[in-house]
């Protein structure tokens, strides 16, 4: 609250002239980072586009208002921080980072922000998330290390996001709640407690990379089926036994890892699979013949094994 105080004192009164010590690339753009002692330099609050608040203890960001052109705001490591209130009127604000904040859930401040197209709340523990579906333009969502249990019924109404983290949620069961995802290109679901790919997973229908790495209890992958788009698979230290046929549909595949699955012995539906490029089966029982039968129906496959 004090640091704050300060902050908004500089700004009325305008001190002496800023000097800009670092800048990030931001999207086409190269920005300019004002972090906390920059900031109460500034002469010109509409100038600034980006801020780094990394670890300063915040309890508030009050005045955070006065930069309305922010497109840039980093706040992560601030386990003190509950008030978010005036964040909601930063109208251009399309990247926000919430890293180990102790939320346990999105403000609903932050749920008002039309702009934001990209969010990061790694190692927050929430376990209500419903919030999010409010942010209409989001395009990419990280909620690693979240502790979260559910995919909410709502996360369907995100059209526009394309890439989504769920990296370890290790109590993370189902992912039936992806449906109608219409945008999403990249899918990180390694170190959860799936079990099976849900029928309808098909309808992610521009999917291009999904990561399984680490879900020691996966067995079933038969819903991995007419995703034309899909490219990439992870299936490294999963639990898989067969390569199911309806991988012949996979018909954009390239890259397939399945290092360490221990009682995979049946890889004969990728004989056909013509796209492939590249395929780990380090660490599997897969009979020789059928890596031999594989090479000989694609020769330029470079397979690992």
């Amino acid at each position: 609250m004090i640091k704050f105080f300060i902050l908004f004192i500089s700004l009325l009164f305008n001190l002496i002239n800023y000097a800009q010590t670092d800048s990030i690339q931001f999207n086409d753009a190269k920005l300019a980072i004002y972090e906390y002692d920059d900031l109460l330099k500034v002469q010109e609050p509409l100038a600034v586009e980006a801020i780094d608040l990394t670890a300063e203890n915040l309890t508030s960001i009050k005045g955070i208002a006065y930069y309305r052109n922010l497109r840039y705001l980093k706040l992560n490591g601030n386990k003190s921080l509950t008030d978010f209130k005036g964040i909601d009127r930063l109208n251009q604000l399309e990247k926000l980072y919430l890293i180990n904040c102790k939320l346990t859930s999105l403000p609903d401040d932050i749920a008002r922000i039309p702009s934001i197209k990209k969010i990061y709340l790694n190692g927050n523990s929430l376990r209500n998330v419903g919030a999010v579906v409010l942010l209409d333009e989001l395009e990419e969502l990280d909620l690693m290390n979240c502790d979260l249990l559910k995919i909410p019924d709502e996360f369907s109404k995100l059209i526009n996001l394309k890439k989504l983290y769920l990296f370890d949620n290790r109590n993370l069961k189902s992912i039936k709640n992806l449906r109608n995802l219409d945008s999403l290109r990249s899918l990180h679901l390694s170190f959860c407690d799936i079990r099976k790919i849900p029928k309808d997973f098909n309808s992610l229908k521009n999917l291009e990379r999904i990561y399984f790495y680490g879900n020691a209890n996966l067995n079933d992958i038969s819903g991995l089926n007419n995703l034309q788009k899909l490219k990439e698979i992870n299936l490294d230290e999963c639990d898989i036994k067969k390569i199911p046929d309806s991988f012949n549909t996979l018909r954009s595949l390239e890259k397939l890892y399945m290092h360490k699955n221990p009682r995979l012995k049946d890889i004969k539906a990728l004989y056909n699979l013509s796209s492939l490029k590249e395929i780990d089966i380090t660490g599997c029982p897969v009979p020789k013949a059928q890596i031999a039968q594989l090479k000989k129906k694609n020769p330029s496959l470079k397979i690992l094994f």
